[in-house]
């Protein structure tokens, strides 16, 4: 009988969803713990507690893979048995608190094999990375109990178009679908909320390595800052995506209205890579302030403690575009620094406010706000003793509320007994 283009092509998808230790010789699929823990006789697969779906993860950057790096770690401790991630993200040696599940990048054959993965593992405790399309998988082949993440950006209202006649309803009803929500932030708990006034949702915010975040010496932070040639020099730093609504603008403007001899004190280290680059370069200039920024460029993981080590400040000062449905969930970057010792400076918007509080170890401003950053900025800089005690509330705060073993702490108590614990 002939087979025809789309059987052969289903099936070879449906092939790339079985696990590598069933595998052999597909050299497209790897699992990293396939050769230390063998399948259980009498499974098709190893027989996993938690299974989590997710197209991001490290070691793509961002938020939803920092938010799936963190939980797969917690649930691997919890259960006592490697996570079971189902995803197309490719690379070796990554996590070995998960069992990797490889399915294709292209859709919808990444779709495909995910749904008929999870149609293998019926009865397992399952996590989706986001609504879209993970989510929607999950809901759709009906599978309990079910956890879903929630973000922010991801939960915002479509004003125009299919998406808000279309995409309202779907969201809701994955949403209603969920046996736990798991969100970043207040904020994004309470788009949810708004979204879906039924569902059962808990803010569990990101976690920070307090071992690997850590204050520099004294003598380490000179000897760095003489390698990056910034001594004897009040640096100013700020961690992101180059896009328009990290606000970038505000801070070239902010810089503007410093006296003449506080700027020649300054110098600005912007670390990142985005679409909006080329342009935020042409702002600085247009602001005057190009000859204080330094273009760090990416900030690879060994690289980005001694970004934050080097700083005196760190500032993001994003802002929400409901336009172009852009808002700052949560924003791990803050914690980050503030783990490191450096006082921060957000904005009153999105989830900030649950990574930055004000007073205590950093400070929050109105978006947009260039004027009162400025003077923020120029007042530290008048008084580094004040500096130096809020870089040392900073770390405590980040030590006290935001520690792997505090999240870890948390997911126990939010998950109770959606998870199997041995």
């Amino acid at each position: 009988m002939e087979t025809k283009w789309y059987q052969a092509t289903v099936f070879k998808f449906i092939i790339d969803a079985i696990p590598t230790e069933r595998r052999c010789g597909r050299a497209a699929l790897k699992s990293n713990m396939a050769s230390k823990e063998p399948a259980k006789r009498g499974t098709s697969s190893p027989v996993e507690r938690v299974v989590m779906l997710s197209y991001e993860y490290p070691p793509v950057p961002g938020g939803i893979s920092n938010f799936c790096r963190d939980l797969v770690k917690s649930f691997s401790l919890s259960s006592g048995e490697p996570v079971a991630l189902v995803t197309s993200v490719e690379g070796e040696g990554r996590d070995e608190r998960a069992r990797f599940y490889h399915v294709p990048k292209k859709r919808p054959w990444r779709e495909i094999a995910s749904l008929f993965f999870l149609s293998r593992n019926l009865g397992q405790v399952f996590l989706a990375s986001i609504w879209y399309p993970e989510g929607l998988i999950a809901a759709v082949r009906g599978v309990r109990p079910f956890i879903l993440l929630a973000h922010g950006l991801e939960l915002l209202p479509y004003a125009t178009g299919w998406r808000k006649v279309f995409w309202g309803p779907l969201r809701r009803w994955v949403f209603s679908r969920a046996t736990l929500v798991l969100a970043n932030s207040r904020y994004s708990a309470n788009l949810v909320k708004n979204i879906c006034p039924g569902a059962k949702v808990e803010v569990l915010c990101l976690a920070v390595d307090t071992h690997r975040f850590v204050p520099a010496s004294d003598a380490d932070r000179n000897q760095l800052r003489i390698r990056l040639g910034v001594q004897n020099k009040w640096v100013l730093s700020s961690l992101s995506r180059l896009v328009h609504y990290k606000g970038y603008r505000t801070v070239f403007e902010a810089l503007s209205y410093l006296s003449a001899e506080q700027r020649k004190q300054i110098v600005y280290r912007i670390g990142g890579t985005g679409p909006d680059e080329k342009a935020l370069k042409e702002e600085a200039k247009r602001w005057g302030m190009a000859d204080l920024i330094t273009w760090v460029g990416w900030v690879d993981e060994k690289n980005l403690r001694e970004f934050y080590q080097c700083s005196d400040l760190f500032v993001l000062c994003s802002y929400e575009d409901p336009k172009r449905r852009e808002v700052e969930g949560f924003g791990i970057v803050y914690l980050e620094a503030q783990a490191c010792g450096v006082p921060v400076i957000g904005t009153l918007t999105g989830g900030v406010s649950d990574a930055v509080e004000e007073g205590n170890g950093g400070w929050l401003i109105g978006a947009q706000d260039a004027k009162a950053l400025s003077a923020r900025i120029g007042a530290l800089m008048d008084h580094p003793d004040e500096l130096r005690a809020c870089g040392l509330n900073a770390r405590a705060r980040v030590e006290a509320k935001f520690s792997e073993e505090r999240f870890q702490k948390d997911v126990q108590r939010f998950v109770g007994n959606v998870v199997i614990t041995r």
